[in-house]
């Protein structure tokens, strides 16, 4: 792990040639893909979806408990994904941008 201060670029290295699993960062570019198609217009904050069975990630997640086919706004989606890191969040927007493998594409296709 490697931390550096941008201000000075100085470093501090604890173990940094273990190889680490990307954890929560990996939820940055939903939140900024869900945000570029909110200022495309083709999303609204104050739109819902609907949270499904497939969904539901971790039972440690706080949107796993809410109910098959309950509504959530996209807003409070997002608070869930960045604020409580929630993968049942992430997953929720996966799925409504067409899975894995779409998301990605969508996303390397975003300039600027």
């Amino acid at each position: 792990m490697v931390f550096i201060d941008l201000s000075n670029f100085k470093s501090i290295e604890i173990n940094p040639d273990l190889i680490r699993t990307p954890g929560s960062v990996s939820k940055i570019p939903y939140a900024i893909l869900t945000l570029k198609m909110v200022e495309q217009n083709k999303l609204q904050l104050d739109s819902n979806l609907q949270i499904n069975p497939i969904d539901k990630a971790y039972p440690s997640d706080e949107l796993w408990s809410r109910a098959n086919g309950s509504q959530i706004p996209i807003k409070e989606l997002l608070e869930y994904l960045i604020i409580e890191s929630d993968n049942t969040a992430m997953t929720i927007l996966e799925n409504n941008f067409g899975g894995l493998n779409e998301t990605n594409r969508q996303f390397v296709g975003i300039r600027n």
